[in-house]
């Protein structure tokens, strides 16, 4: 599929191996030139048991730093071993119908204030985590939800109420979850709604098919936002068992 992609001068794959928590084992399809990149290579890879695919690329990495990243496969907690990822994952509406398709997890850089224009609200964001999680409705298509976490309830106040209430205008205002969120328009149609709460900021987007705001509003009420926000995880004397409260 991805030698099919279009006609390249380069066009090549070669089987793979690499020992991880398990043999992988897979091909490395190299396609190029790509744009400005003289080739592109992607290593694909599957355990033996045949019960996870693995799919990295990189044009910067070289075929011994990509080996060495793909051999530390498996072999750590993942993403059980940040808070983060229990912040977050925990508010995902416990009622609702629609598929739960996958879950990013990134500390938030200067790119992120970089493309909201650098506005102060944004550039105060910078440093803290970011949680996005995807969902697709057979009625109304794809859409997600981003969990910004800021720690306390003061910090959300003064970035999400303050700061971003002041650049946002006031006709946008909304309430969800029983409390003030906004409503975000572009020239294509509605593009966010979103809300403070407690010491996490929740963007709902649609990202295809037909959501109005009613019902990214209603998935908004669903979240699990008050009663499992907020992990702190405990450490035991022996390290490998951790868990939370």
């Amino acid at each position: 599929m991805i030698l099919k992609t279009g006609n390249y001068k380069i066009e090549k794959k070669e089987p793979v191996s690499v020992k991880a928590y398990t043999k992988l084992n897979g091909l490395k399809v190299t396609i190029g030139p790509v744009k400005k990149v003289k080739e592109r290579s992607y290593y694909l890879l599957t355990d033996e048991g045949h019960e996870y695919i693995y799919i990295a690329q990189s044009t910067q990495k070289s075929d011994a730093e990509m080996f060495e990243f793909l051999s530390e496969i498996g072999k750590d907690a993942g993403l059980v071993e940040y808070d983060e990822f229990y912040n977050s994952f925990y508010t995902i509406a416990d009622d609702s119908e629609d598929l739960f398709l996958g879950f990013t997890c990134e500390k938030l850089d200067w790119r992120y204030a970089e493309s909201k224009g650098n506005q102060l609200w944004a550039r105060k964001m910078v440093g803290y985590w970011n949680a996005n999680l995807y969902f697709y409705s057979n009625s109304y298509g794809a859409w997600g939800y981003g969990l910004f976490d800021l720690l306390t309830n003061r910090n959300m106040k003064n970035i999400y109420g303050n700061l971003y209430g002041a650049y946002k205008e006031k006709e946008n205002a909304r309430v969800i979850y029983g409390v003030k969120g906004r409503a975000v328009y572009s020239l294509w149609g509605l593009s966010e709604i979103n809300l403070g709460i407690g010491r996490f900021v929740v963007a709902l987007n649609p990202i295809s098919g037909r959501f109005s705001e009613r019902n990214l509003i209603t998935r908004a009420e669903k979240l699990q936002l008050l009663n499992r926000g907020g992990y702190a995880k405990k450490i035991k004397k022996n390290p490998e068992k951790n868990e939370g409260n």
